[in-house]
């Protein structure tokens, strides 16, 4: 399923989907990273339309189950002008499971191997959900997760970030702050 992903083949893909997708320098930083861990689930959880699942879940031979999860089917969801409900989902990859009422009932359920799962964070912009993500992720035991909107433009999920290095759950290891500035992804590893 490895597309072998590069700048020229993203900025194809990318260039008709009218998406509010991550960077391309940020998802060079994503699809490097991956591709050195080798997991084998891709969890993205803020769907929206797909493309960081297909892009994240296409770009490495040892990813066997990808994940999409948002709560679309949920009692929180609220309509977005750019996507309708319908269109959530609408570019995912073949055999990926799009998981429709939010990450909080679920994602514990999908973790077979913490070690082996990468976790795209991409679904939530202010700190104290973040801090919660951050919070799951650490008591799930995941070694490797990335965020997104983590630049210092977003400072509330910048603070979570920070605030997790400072209680020794995770350190950044890998991030692309500065190519996007109003953006950002942050790779973290899990302290042991």
């Amino acid at each position: 399923m490895n597309q072998n992903w590069n700048k020229k083949k993203l900025e194809e893909f990318l260039k008709d989907k009218q998406t509010r997708s991550v960077a391309i320098d940020e998802y060079l930083l994503l699809i490097g990273f991956i591709n050195k861990i080798q997991p084998t689930t891709l969890i993205d959880i803020g769907t929206y339309k797909g493309t960081s699942a297909n892009i994240l879940g296409t770009c490495c031979d040892s990813i066997v189950h990808v994940y999409s999860i948002d709560n679309i089917d949920s009692p929180d969801y609220y309509s977005k002008e750019e996507a309708t409900r319908e269109e959530h989902g609408i570019f995912l990859p073949d055999g990926a499971i799009f998981i429709k009422d939010g990450y909080e009932k679920n994602l514990s359920e999908l973790i077979k191997n913490p070690n082996e799962v990468f976790i795209f964070w991409d679904a939530g912009k202010n700190t104290k959900k973040v801090m919660n993500q951050l919070q799951r992720s650490y008591d799930l035991k995941i070694k490797h997760v990335a965020f997104h909107d983590s630049g210092v433009d977003q400072g509330s999920v910048r603070r979570a970030i920070l605030r997790a290095v400072r209680f020794k759950w995770y350190r950044i290891i890998e991030e692309d702050i500065v190519s996007c500035k109003e953006k950002g992804v942050s790779i973290l590893q899990r302290i042991e």
